[in-house]
């Protein structure tokens, strides 16, 4: 009787640890399933949406006016300031970038 109760447990501990590993082995199947649809089927529609997000407009707030002491000298101005960045990786040619900058804001690129 104590042997066919312990056959019986193990055999259901066995069919338990089946289950789990075919259950395992299925959530990772379906895991590798989308990573390879995220990655090579829809993987240059993601790249457009990174390649977009490169590029940002800040806005920034209008000049507040000039601030002045008791004698109405000026102690603090606004002044316009921009700033111009270069992404390497859409540069083709640099030459012409140099070009077309030096003539835009008459920068000596050298």
């Amino acid at each position: 009787m104590a042997l066919t109760s312990f056959q019986e447990n193990l055999s259901r501990w066995q069919r338990r640890v089946i289950f789990v590993v075919l259950a395992l082995s299925l959530f990772f199947f379906f895991i590798l399933i989308r990573l390879y649809y995220l990655q090579v089927l829809q993987g240059e529609r993601f790249r457009s949406f990174a390649d977009e997000n490169t590029l940002k407009e800040i806005r920034m707030p209008a000049p507040r006016g000039v601030i002045r002491d008791r004698y109405y000298r000026p102690l603090a101005s606004n002044r316009p300031a921009f700033d111009l960045a270069v992404i390497p990786q859409y540069v083709d040619d640099v030459h012409r970038l140099e070009k077309g900058l030096q003539d835009l804001i008459g920068i000596d690129p050298t």
